[in-house]
This record gives C-alpha cells, sequence and structure tokens, in this order.
C-alpha cells in the first residue's frame, strides 16, 4: 500500500496538468478493459482501482489549484476601511491536505507592512480554504473514525482507507479545533420544525464518570454525590431534550417489558424519540482574572443548556416532562435553571425504582425466583399509584422480620426514596397520559456519548481532550452533523477572509 503525497504543482502548464489527468483516466480505462479479459478477480480490480481513484482525484486538485493562477493583484490593495495592504516580497508556499493526498502550491499575500501580520490570502480566500493545512472534507472525514475509536486506530484507518499516514498528534488537533467549533455550534442549535416534533417534550439529565489524567482531575471539584473513591475520574454531567409521541401501555406491558418476558410488547411499535440533543458538562476551577478560583458548576451549564433549548423548542400547549433518576442537585439544578412560566411534569425514572425494588426484595429473599416474584408484585403495585401502600407494606414486613444492622437500615433506604420521590412516582397518571416512564435516552447518551469513546482499556483524558471529544460526539450523534459542517465552514471563512471583496476582479488562469 503506497502513502499518497503530492510534489508542488507543475508550473510549466496547466495543459500538462490537464492531459495528465485524462491519461490517467484512459489507463484507467484500458486496465478494467484488459483485466476483464484476463478474468482478473475482482478483489484485484477493485484495489487497483481504488488506488487509481485517489490518485486521479489528487491530479483533479492539483490542476485545480494550478489554474488559481498565483493570486496577484498588484503592488497593493485597499481595503473596504480604507487600510492600504502590501504584496509580499515573494510568493509563499502553502501546503494543503486533501482527502487526495498533499498538496503544495505557491501565493502572493498581502499585509500592512513589512514583518506584519498577513491579512490578505487571495487565493486561500477565492477558494475557501480553512486556516489549517487540512481541508474541511479531511477534517470531516478523520472524525468519522476519531470519535468511534482510539486516535491510533483512527490513524490506521485513514493509512488503510485514504493511504495517507497522518500522526496521532495531527488528529488530536482537528479534533481540538472541531471541538471548539462544536461547543459554539452546540449553543445555537437551529430549531426543529413543529411539524416534525414528537407530541411531547422530554428533558432528562444523568452523569457519567471520565478517567483524567492526574494532574487535570487534581484541578477539578470532586462534588458531594460522587463515589467515596473516585480515583482520577471526574464526572461529566449530560442534559438532554428531545421529543417523542405519546405511547400508551398498561402496567402490565411495562412489567412484560422490565422483566423481558416472551410476549412482552414489541419495540417496533413504540415511537421513536425526534431530535435528540445532549450536552456534556465538567465542573470546573477556572480563575477569575484576579487569582481567585471560581468554580464552575457542570450541572448548571449543562442544564442552562438545557433549559435554553427547552424554550427554544417548547411550543403552546405542548406537555414537558421532567424525566430524571432520584439524584437530588440534578433534580433541583434543572427547576432552578427552567424559566418560572415553564411547567415540567415530573417523572422518577422507572429504572432506578426497579433498582431499589431489587434491593428490597435481597433483604427480605434469598433465592432469586422469591426475589422476582416479589420484584414484579412490588413494581405492579408501584405502577398502579400504590406508592404509600408499598412504603407501609415495606415497613411492615421489616418489623415482622425484626430486622436490624444492615438489613434495617437498607428497607429504611428503599422508604426514604419512596418518600422522597412519591410525588414523581404517579405511574398510574403517567400511562394513562401515555408518558415516557424510562431514562433511556440519557441513559443511551452516557453509554454512547460518553463510556464507549472516553473508557476504553488504560485511556486518560486531558480535561480540554475530553471536552473537545465530547462536544464533537455531541453533535456527530445528533441529527446536526451535516449542518454543523456547513455552519462552521461558513463562519470561519468570514472570519479568516474578511477582505475576500478585493478578489472579485481577479482573473485566474483558465483551463
Amino acid at each position: 500500500m503506497s502513502v499518497i503525497t503530492s510534489s508542488p504543482v507543475d508550473k510549466t502548464s496547466s495543459t500538462a496538468n490537464i492531459d495528465s489527468l485524462a491519461q490517467q483516466a484512459a489507463q484507467l480505462d484500458l486496465f478494467v478493459r484488459q483485466a476483464a479479459a484476463d478474468g482478473e478477480s475482482l478483489d484485484a480490480v477493485e484495489r487497483h482501482t481504488f488506488d487509481q481513484v485517489l490518485r486521479i482525484g489528487r491530479r483533479a486538485i492539483d490542476l485545480f489549484l494550478s489554474l488559481q493562477g498565483s493570486g496577484d493583484l498588484g503592488p497593493s490593495v485597499v481595503t473596504e476601511a480604507g487600510e492600504t495592504l502590501y504584496r509580499s516580497d515573494e510568493s509563499v508556499r502553502r501546503e494543503l491536505r486533501t482527502v487526495f493526498g498533499l498538496h503544495v502550491f505557491e501565493e502572493w499575500v498581502y499585509s500592512p507592512g513589512p514583518h506584519l501580520k498577513i491579512a490578505l490570502r487571495p487565493l486561500e480566500a477565492r477558494m475557501c480554504l480553512p486556516a489549517g493545512i487540512n481541508s474541511y472534507l479531511f477534517e470531516e472525514f478523520s472524525q468519522f473514525f476519531c470519535v468511534e475509536q482510539a486516535f491510533g486506530l483512527s490513524r490506521q484507518a485513514l493509512l488503510t482507507t485514504l493511504r495517507q499516514d497522518v500522526c496521532v498528534d495531527q488528529l488530536q488537533d482537528i479534533n481540538h479545533r472541531l471541538g471548539t467549533q462544536a461547543d459554539e455550534y452546540l449553543e445555537e442549535l437551529p430549531v426543529p420544525a413543529a411539524c416534525d416534533e414528537g407530541e411531547l417534550l422530554v428533558l432528562t439529565g444523568d452523569g457519567k464518570g471520565v478517567p483524567l489524567v492526574r494532574a487535570d482531575a487534581a484541578k477539578l471539584p470532586v462534588t458531594s454525590e460522587s463515589p467515596e473513591r473516585p480515583g482520577n475520574r471526574r464526572m461529566a454531567i449530560l442534559a438532554g431534550v428531545y421529543s417523542v409521541d405519546r405511547y400508551h401501555r398498561t402496567a402490565d406491558d411495562v412489567l412484560a417489558g422490565l422483566f423481558r418476558d416472551a410476549d412482552r410488547p414489541s419495540q417496533s411499535t413504540r415511537p421513536k424519540p425526534s431530535f435528540k440533543e445532549v450536552r456534556a458538562c465538567f465542573t470546573q476551577r477556572v480563575d477569575d482574572g484576579d487569582g481567585t478560583q471560581v468554580e464552575l458548576n457542570g450541572q448548571i451549564a449543562a442544564f442552562t443548556w438545557a433549559a435554553g433549548r427547552v424554550e427554544s423548542r417548547l411550543r403552546p400547549g405542548q406537555t414537558l416532562i421532567r424525566l430524571l433518576d432520584g439524584q437530588v442537585s440534578l433534580r433541583e439544578i434543572s427547576e432552578v435553571c427552567l424559566p418560572d412560566e415553564v411547567h415540567a411534569v415530573d417523572i422518577l425514572d422507572i429504572i432506578h425504582v426497579a433498582g431499589y425494588v431489587q434491593r428490597a426484595a435481597k433483604v427480605f429473599y434469598p433465592h432469586e425466583k422469591q426475589r422476582e416474584a416479589f420484584s414484579r408484585q412490588t413494581l405492579g403495585k408501584l405502577l398502579a399509584g400504590e406508592v404509600e401502600r408499598i412504603i407501609h407494606s415495606l415497613q411492615v414486613r421489616a418489623g415482622l422480620k425484626k430486622l436490624k444492622g444492615k438489613s434495617a437500615k437498607e428497607i429504611a433506604t428503599v422508604c426514604g426514596y419512596f418518600r422522597r420521590n412519591k410525588d414523581r412516582m404517579r405511574y398510574d397518571v403517567y400511562l394513562s397520559h401515555g408518558y415516557p416512564i424510562g431514562t433511556g435516552v440519557i441513559e443511551g447518551a452516557c453509554r454512547h456519548l460518553v463510556k464507549d469513546r472516553m473508557e476504553r482499556t488504560g485511556m486518560r483524558w486531558r480535561l480540554s481532550s475530553a471536552e473537545a471529544m465530547l462536544n464533537v460526539r455531541a453533535v456527530f450523534q445528533s441529527s446536526h452533523w451535516e449542518t454543523f459542517h456547513q455552519t462552521r465552514i461558513e463562519k470561519e471563512q468570514s472570519q479568516i477572509h474578511p477582505h475576500r471583496s478585493l478578489i472579485n476582479n481577479y482573473h485566474p488562469l483558465t483551463a
């Protein structure tokens, strides 16, 4: 397998480039015809053809670059603001990596004076090139690999597919660059059309630990609800917003799903969430400018963002569901972040409730079948809205068994959890209205957004790298990936080529 690079563009004539491009295409045509006549295998033909297509693509880009000319606008130009920019004494060498290989071209550039920052790169402005060496498409291609697997594996994947050996540092730099742009984009997400939204709008959230390098972990505070021995893990707080249609089902339907019964309702009938938007934020300590360390709470950052999405997406008369587990701080902070005029129906995640029921079952019964029968019966009553009855029943059962020590403490914990959250456990009402009662979307986000990429064996992240990756993955796993790239290109072009109007009368070489 060869690695594709390109020497500087041949300046002798664009005609030679055109002839070369046509010749390579003709050679490929002859190869395919001869391979068919000789009975070559499809695999051999496919591999050779792919390599040739990459070479043809590289030659096409070289031709495109050679037809741009030199970017010479004359000795000087005047901006719209009246500033004079002067041409460089010598042309400047510019490297550009595309999906077809590494290219080089020469261009004249303009600045306010000697040794001052370049203000105009005519050819780059004309071709809408990015600030760095990599083309926008190459950046996008690279992240298809990087967001799903380790940078080292991504390097190998690019070598295998595009025949280009790009070092890990460059792939990390691309991810940092896109992470910054993704951070800005997540703050300005487009609002889905009302006609495409589901009947209900859901606000949800959770936390997931990320392993950081020791130095960065030491800089971050450990919240009171983190594990007692977090090591170098720090909590990324996830907040999400999505819409979904109502889904009417019975308590028996829910139980069948929870216990994986053979006759449980088919998932194909379940409405699919629409426009899932998720953000992950860390709690950090930052310098406020005078040497004082100020804590930026990740929960507040995540739910402030989510509250903004709720405000922009919530339609008049639409029901907002706030679906969370029993973590008190998440509920309180999400309440603070939502505008006073926005009312949410609070629902406690049924999966976490089932976990507490299972804890009680382990106290009362030694055998698995007994525990399952108890859990099924108890959850059935909870789904019928009988929370107070279940609390009373657990306390009576504990008294009859004369539980002490850890067992008594465990039942007290379960009863306390139900008592604190009883106003969010009106499952009979929720089911009758077709509301979702499980945090599957945010639990899936914890797994797909964080765990699957951030917690691989031996991984330790720099905080800045972890934030960048989570931002890119948040956009990648949303429905906005293509729009994100269009938006970031447009935004960057307006920033790095502010004097683009000066090339309106520039006439490059033509074919």
